[in-house]
């Protein structure tokens, strides 16, 4: 989410057709995306004894909750909301697009991200040498300037091996 006060957006955020100096996607006007990296615990949901239960039920089986695998069942590694390149759609980018990706992350210590955009030319001010990642904490964001330059089926992910297995990833197609 960006919050801007009135009069004080950035150009390449504004969406005026009116203005045809440069299409959105341009390097001049880049298409702003958010990518949201996260380790929600589902334990800590006020739904969480009921939906406990209503498994319980579908499945006809008792749940054991003081199993030592049980908790990290619960953490669910997520992007943008989602798990496995799940999300509604597909996002699609003709080659040549320019992509302003405003990545952050919250959460606790396990919330340590590296967000990687797979086959594509990465720059971010945080990155030096040509990096195709950047250290991202927990409470902090990183803005990462992307260009599709390889047609194909990507993923945008979490290069941190647990959470990419774990689901944090989503899918974006090169055309």
């Amino acid at each position: 989410m960006l919050i801007y006060s009135k009069g004080s957006m950035p150009r390449a955020q504004q969406d005026d057709p009116s203005d045809s100096s440069a299409p959105v996607g341009s390097a001049e006007r880049p298409l702003v995306l958010p990518l949201y990296l996260a380790v929600m615990n589902e334990m800590g949901s006020p739904f969480f004894d009921d939906n406990v239960l209503r498994a319980e039920k579908s499945a006809g089986v008792k749940i054991d909750r003081e199993a030592l695998t049980f908790p990290e069942s619960n953490l669910m590694h997520q992007a943008n909301g989602f798990l496995y390149c799940n999300q509604p759609g597909l996002l699609t980018l003709p080659v040549g697009t320019h992509v302003r990706w405003i990545v952050f992350g919250f959460g606790s210590e396990t919330d340590m991200h590296s967000p990687v955009f797979s086959g594509q030319k990465v720059t971010s001010p945080l990155a030096s040498g040509g990096t195709y990642t950047v250290g991202l904490m927990p409470a902090s964001t990183a803005v990462i300037d992307m260009e599709a330059t390889s047609p194909g089926s990507w993923e945008a992910y979490c290069a941190v091996t647990d959470h990419y297995f774990a689901g944090m990833r989503v899918r974006m197609q090169v055309v």
